[in-house]
């Protein structure tokens, strides 16, 4: 068993969900040191500096670039770095492809001066999607599948609307760190923000926490934004937009479409339409959801998600215990024999804010990763079987939907 500590309480039968997503396995899950994991992983990141801010928090900010850099692979096939400085008016002082060595990176760094003015985030957040990530700037293909950061270095404060503009980075699948310089405004922060904010929202005070964070984001598939990987998109399979008992509502990050799922839903789909080549022996499973937080109202069991196929019930299944505040792994084979690991003690998970839960299955062995850090590794057989069916958001018995609000769940196969 596995043990998470927390504190929170039960509210209400309601679950949100962003992603759902399958992934075979090859080189997915890194669990070594951060710097390598950077070192190893090609990224197109572009700095966002305040200079608005005091001298003394801007070469504050300039040392916390310099120690992050120093930690990528830079090159033009390893990782770009571009750098933005925005006031009043945002502006370019390096694109992505202009510094191809880590020396001239940091001479770039090292030379900046704030232009003082207003923090117009907001008009800084646009130019980096529109300028920034385009070709002419450095920034390479999406078919690549080159992770695309931005990190936001922040007074927190803004002259005009930053939150429309943060829906526009999210929808382009760019990930959003931000990092507080002075504290004036953490709430704006965690608004614009990809989530979740344990892993994307930051603080000058705490920066060895960053690293780590950034490279969970580059190393965890699906974490925000989306995903470059060929793929199925179950939003589209499961057609919720169109399903009886369905009803949209606000997803996890600004411009994401969640969906409410009634009980009386049936959200079934064909396996064989997903999966042709049948369910395979090694992925990951990888869900970002958001469960109730502190109320009196115990809450049910929901199927998140399931495989099954003839006779076979729960070939494999992935259950949320809310009542028990645990999390179930279960998987049954053709010959009748099943497998249940029980992980406890996620009552963190109850916080009402979002969190990823993630599987990683080979080898005849299941992992367990919450917020991308792994909590442990117990022995599964998963059937390699074809045909069968595919179940998102059942209710506890496994025969009817739970109300779940499940935005854009995909299934991403190499």
């Amino acid at each position: 068993m596995w043990q998470m500590k927390g504190g929170m309480h039960q509210k209400g039968a309601v679950l949100l969900m962003t992603l759902l997503a399958l992934q075979l396995t090859r080189a997915q899950w890194h669990t070594g040191p951060a710097d390598q994991a950077c070192r190893k992983a090609p990224m197109d990141v572009v700095f966002a500096l305040d200079g608005s801010i005091s001298d003394e928090a801007f070469s504050a900010v300039q040392l916390l670039v310099l120690n992050l850099v120093n930690n990528f692979d830079v090159g033009p096939q390893a990782t770009r770095v571009g750098l933005v400085q925005y006031a009043d008016q945002p502006q370019t002082e390096f694109p992505l492809d202009k510094h191809a060595t880590k020396e001239a990176l940091r001479n770039a760094i090292k030379q900046l001066r704030s232009i003082r003015g207003h923090a117009a985030t907001g008009r800084a957040l646009r130019h980096l999607v529109e300028r920034s990530f385009s070709s002419l700037e450095g920034a390479r293909p999406l078919g690549l599948g080159i992770r695309r950061l931005i990190v936001l270095l922040s007074s927190g404060r803004s002259i005009d609307d930053a939150v429309g503009p943060a829906r526009d980075v999210h929808r382009a699948g760019l990930l959003l760190y931000t990092v507080d310089v002075d504290g004036a405004s953490e709430s704006l922060m965690h608004r614009i923000a990809s989530k979740p904010s344990c892993v994307f929202v930051h603080s000058i005070g705490n920066p060895g926490r960053l690293l780590p964070k950034i490279c969970e984001g580059v190393m965890c598939p699906g974490k925000a934004g989306k995903d470059s990987a060929p793929g199925v998109d179950l939003l589209e399979s499961f057609a919720l937009d169109f399903a009886t008992g369905v009803d949209m509502s606000e997803g996890s990050t600004p411009g994401r479409t969640a969906f409410h799922v009634q009980r009386t839903a049936k959200l079934t789909h064909d396996l064989r339409h997903l999966l042709p080549h049948g369910l395979p022996t090694q992925f990951s499973l990888i869900v970002t959801l958001q469960l109730p937080g502190p109320g009196p109202t115990p809450e049910p069991t929901w199927t998140l998600w399931r495989a099954r196929f003839d006779g076979i019930r729960d070939a494999l299944a992935l259950r949320v215990d809310g009542t028990a505040r645990s999390i179930e792994i279960s998987s049954e084979t053709p010959s009748g024999r099943s497998e249940s690991h029980v992980f406890r003690g996620f009552d963190s998970l109850f916080d009402g804010n979002w969190h990823k839960l993630a599987l990683a299955v080979q080898d005849g062995r299941v992992s367990l990763f919450v917020d991308c850090h792994e909590e442990g590794t117990e022995g599964l057989e998963v059937i390699d079987g074809r045909g069968g069916f595919m179940d998102i958001a059942l209710g506890g018995s496994g025969e009817g939907s739970a109300p779940v609000r499940p935005q854009p769940p995909r299934f991403h196969l190499e």
